[in-house]
């Protein structure tokens, strides 16, 4: 005989598993055909299941779709803030930062994607707690000796919007897998505000 609390923790756990292989489906579909085309029907027969188990789990693509933006957001955003509560120095948090960030993108091509790309179009708010995190990133350095001071929002917008450029060229090219090689470019992009040339030039191959 199964107990009761057996058989409800069975049954979450099969609701998380499927809402998890829906959500990897929801990427799949997006970064092949691109939000607009991706429909219910593809996006179930990736995951192996029926609509009727979607619609007991998501309201509709809208739904499934946010839903996916928000767990890669919410990975890269956990990564950025455990590198900056580590309390290294700036040069080695930034550098940890993007070696975070890029190994999560790289692994998960088809969620970088969905990010960077479609959800632009869709709600710019969805990568709202990534940058947040990242702007914490660039507003906790550099040392308080350096002639150039970073801890300006006007320094963190030039960074955000360089880097993001970087990663939605990445997804367009289909080389988001390639992104860890460009570690040395993306610290040095966001060093430089902070730093200066030479010495965010040195530091990022320091870190190389």
């Amino acid at each position: 005989m199964t107990m009761p609390g057996l058989q409800i923790q069975s049954r979450e756990t099969v609701a998380r598993s499927q809402r998890s292989r829906l959500i990897e489906a929801m990427a799949e579909s997006c970064a092949e055909r691109g939000l607009a085309a991706a429909t219910i029907s593809d996006i179930v027969a990736r995951a192996g299941m029926g609509r009727a188990t979607f619609y007991k789990l998501f309201e509709g693509k809208d739904e499934c779709f946010r839903a996916a933006v928000n767990e890669v957001v919410g990975d890269l955003s956990r990564a950025i803030g455990t590198a900056v509560a580590e309390g290294e120095e700036w040069p080695v948090t930034v550098r940890r930062v993007f070696e975070a960030v890029t190994e999560i993108l790289a692994d998960r091509p088809a969620f970088a994607q969905l990010a960077f790309l479609e959800s632009r179009a869709v709600d710019l708010e969805l990568l709202e707690p990534y940058r947040n995190a990242f702007f914490a990133l660039i507003e906790t350095g550099p040392p308080g000796d350096s002639p150039f001071p970073a801890d300006s929002e006007q320094s963190a917008q030039l960074v955000y919007g360089q880097v993001q450029a970087m990663f939605i060229a990445a997804g367009v090219a289909g080389t988001v897998e390639d992104l860890p090689e460009q570690i040395p470019t993306l610290a040095y992009l966001a060093m430089l505000p902070g730093l200066g040339p030479e010495a965010a030039a040195r530091e990022a191959r320091l870190r190389a």
